[in-house]
């Protein structure tokens, strides 16, 4: 009784593939795979135990890459993201430039404008200048003054 407990307590009886095995010929393909010979059973065990660690560690050691691989990723992810904020932040001084060049056409603009103004009002001077220039040379008084209109002056 001790040896049947000895060997349910082996490891190996627990790691039986209770699923695969469904009839005798697939189980006694699988003992002697496992058990071709009594002694190298634990053996062979052992050897598998220890290639399933180190399965572990190499998945532990994929699992790490993929997270160093997104944690770059993201680093450059973030990176673009401050990329096209400076972009961003440069069409906006662009388009700052832009508007305060568009002011400054707006005053040259309204300085023509004013210029116009002047110019018209120094040529309404120089036209009622030139009127009482006129009005001075006329005579006031004319002999013909009721005649003027027949004569056409």
């Amino acid at each position: 009784m001790g040896q049947l407990l000895k060997e349910f307590s082996d490891p190996v009886v627990w790691d039986f593939p209770w699923e695969r095995i469904q009839n005798p010929v697939e189980l006694g393909k699988y003992l002697k795979e496992r058990y071709h010979d009594g002694s190298k059973g634990k053996k062979v065990a052992a050897e598998k135990e220890k290639e399933k660690e180190k399965e572990k560690e190499k998945e532990k050691e994929k699992e790490k890459e993929k997270e160093k691989r997104e944690k770059e990723k993201e680093k450059e992810k973030e990176k673009e993201k401050e990329k096209e904020k400076e972009k961003e932040k440069e069409k906006e001084k662009e388009k700052e430039k832009e508007k305060e060049k568009e002011k400054e056409k707006e005053k040259e603009k309204e300085k023509e404008k004013e210029k116009e103004k002047e110019k018209e009002k120094e040529k309404e001077k120089e036209k009622e200048k030139e009127r009482r220039r006129r009005r001075r040379q006329r005579p006031r008084f004319s002999i013909l003054s009721p005649f003027t209109p027949m004569l056409g002056t």
